[in-house]
Order: C-alpha cells, then sequence, then structure tokens
C-alpha cells in the first residue's frame, strides 16, 4: 500500500509583518517519507506546497483544496448524502433523435438484404438484378454520408457547449504563475 508523509513547518515569524524582513516568511512543506514512484511524488509534492502556499496566503483548507484540483469530487465523497444524481431526462428531441436513428437503421437493414439477397436453393444466384443491387448500394452509401455529416455537426455543437462550460467553470480559478506549459495533474480521486 502507498504512503506519502508530510509535515507543516510554520515560520516564527510567520504572519508578522512588523518589519520588512518578517514580511512573507514562508510555511515549508517538509517531506518525511513516500513509496510512491519518483515522478508521483514530485507531483504530489507540488502540489502540497502550492496548497499550503494558498492556505499561507489566506484561503481556508477547502477553497485551496478546490483551487489545487479543478476536477469534481466523485458522488460518493461529497458532503451531502441525500444528493441524487440527475436523472436522465427523455426529451421531445431525444425521442425524435432515437425514433430516427432506428428509421435509418432499419432502411439499411433492407437495402443491405437487397444487395446479399439469393434465390433459395442456389446461393450463387441473386434474387435482385445487378442495377437493383448496385442501386442500394449507393443509397446505403448516399445514407451513410448524410449520417456521418449529422453526427459530425451534433458533435461539434456538443464541443462548443463543452468548451463554453469548461471556460465558465475555469474562471473562477486565478492562473496568474501557470501558463499551461507544464500541467500537474490531480490524484484526489485515486488516494480519497
Amino acid at each position: 500500500k502507498y504512503f506519502y508523509s508530510c509535515s507543516i513547518v510554520i515560520d516564527d515569524g510567520y504572519p508578522s509583518t512588523a518589519t520588512h524582513e518578517d514580511y512573507g516568511k514562508a510555511c515549508a512543506l517538509k517531506k518525511a517519507s513516500t513509496n510512491f514512484p519518483p515522478k508521483i511524488e514530485y507531483m504530489l509534492t507540488t502540489q502540497a506546497q502550492e496548497l499550503v502556499r494558498r492556505m499561507q496566503d489566506g484561503m481556508s483548507p477547502e477553497n485551496a483544496l478546490n483551487m489545487s484540483n479543478p476536477m469534481k469530487l466523485p458522488a460518493h465523497l461529497k458532503p451531502d448524502k441525500n444528493l441524487q444524481p440527475p436523472k436522465a431526462r427523455l426529451t421531445q428531441q431525444a425521442l425524435k433523435g432515437l425514433k430516427k436513428d432506428t428509421e435509418t437503421l432499419s432502411l439499411v437493414r433492407d437495402l443491405r438484404q437487397i444487395d446479399s439477397a439469393s434465390i433459395q436453393g442456389n446461393a450463387k444466384i441473386k434474387a435482385h438484378k445487378a442495377k437493383e443491387r448496385k442501386e442500394a448500394r449507393r443509397a446505403i452509401g448516399k445514407l451513410t454520408a448524410s449520417e456521418i455529416a449529422k453526427d459530425i455537426q451534433q458533435e461539434e455543437r456538443d464541443k462548443k457547449q463543452w468548451q463554453a462550460e469548461e471556460q465558465s467553470r475555469m474562471a473562477g480559478y486565478e492562473f496568474t504563475e501557470f501558463d499551461g506549459t507544464n500541467p500537474q495533474p490531480s490524484l484526489l480521486s485515486l488516494v480519497t
């Protein structure tokens, strides 16, 4: 089982600002021991140092933790156990989409049967003429291409919506020191 042991050492001058020499004396994080691999150890130590710095700047421990970890807590870790997960709602638009999908799949199935059907008793003789089979394959191609185009458009709309939600979520965080060049993923979901 993995462990990470550390302590926070508070300077004697903290938080005295009587003289400029005492101003901003830092709390220090001292790592005692761990058995994590070096890269994960470095990541945890860096996150813990940032957490200590935020608390030193006057942030509450909960806010400091939330700022250092923009991931949402899993539902089972939230303090209010009475929260129910959101139920999936079948809207009229969702039902229409499901109906359209089943109709499309049925049409493709029927067209494939035209292309592959053979006369009973002789698998080498096709039930439909070459022209009918070619038209069925062409119809499948057109139908598939139009469905792919619709799916791409929907994915683009979903991506734009996600980006807007992500931008509004990230608006609450201040990244004055962090420019995004070396992101540090959080292990909160793994260790809690």
